[in-house]
């Protein structure tokens, strides 16, 4: 299993070219531009609140290029642990803002279905259309943990099309019923994704799971045409 330290090195090394694309050949291969540069402040985002892999049974990065679902809220079937339900008045979002981009979307909850990859039964989540997916078993804006937000970049309102081209330091608002919250971009990389062997994908999927911080995070896939890499945004609240 390539270990979170090696991803973070390789990202480091190619930069960000955001989005989910790029063919397989060994565990993590060369990412894709290395024009633009990331860098992670691993002591306060590097880290997982536990150091075990990713739970093989725990939903994966989304496919992007998926059946289309409906654009409210996207059905999924019974997860494999059912995160409780949260109504609009506990806080769920409602909308993202990142102005840097003109990225104006509503966002709605999604779930995972379970899908076989090699052999075995794996949780993969859904992508809402025309909007972004809030992953509902993530944290709520503003509390501890990690808030996730998916979205397509090339087919079904491509919400997030221009998320490769946040930079560190651009801000991004989310909006719930009751208040904004400010976030501001601390780190951007893709990983190889397409293709590869369960094990990486597990661990490309450790960027949507629980971290003791409060971040957001926002996913979606890379390049336009072949959506072979996932593209992760980190962003630190503000308040």
């Amino acid at each position: 299993m390539v270990s979170l330290s090696r991803l973070v090195a390789i990202c480091v090394a190619l930069g960000f070219a955001v989005a989910f694309g790029g063919s397989a050949s060994a565990a993590v291969d060369t990412l894709v531009s290395p024009a633009i540069s990331t860098s992670v402040n691993k002591e306060r985002f590097g880290e997982r609140v536990s150091s075990t892999p990713h739970d093989p049974s725990s939903p994966l990065l989304p496919t992007m290029a998926s059946t289309p679902v409906p654009a409210s809220i996207v059905q999924a079937t019974t997860p494999i642990s059912s995160p409780t339900a949260v109504s609009v008045e506990e806080g769920i979002p409602l909308r993202v803002v990142a102005p840097s981009i003109h990225l104006d979307a509503p966002v709605v909850p999604v779930g995972w279905k379970h899908v076989v990859q090699d052999g075995k039964v794996v949780g993969m989540w859904e992508v809402a259309d025309y909007a972004a997916g809030w992953h509902k078993s993530s944290a709520l804006p503003g509390q501890p943990g990690n808030t996730v937000l998916s979205g397509h970049h090339n087919t079904a309102g491509e919400v997030f099309r221009y998320v490769v081209d946040l930079q560190p330091g651009d801000p991004v608002f989310l909006y719930t019923e009751q208040h904004v919250y400010t976030y501001t971009v601390v780190s951007r990389f893709i990983l190889r994704d397409k293709g590869m062997p369960a094990s990486v994908r597990r661990e490309n999927a450790r960027w949507i799971g629980t971290f003791p911080d409060v971040r957001l995070t926002l996913v979606t896939c890379w390049p336009y045409h072949t959506n072979t890499h996932r593209v992760i945004v980190i962003a630190k609240y503000d308040g």
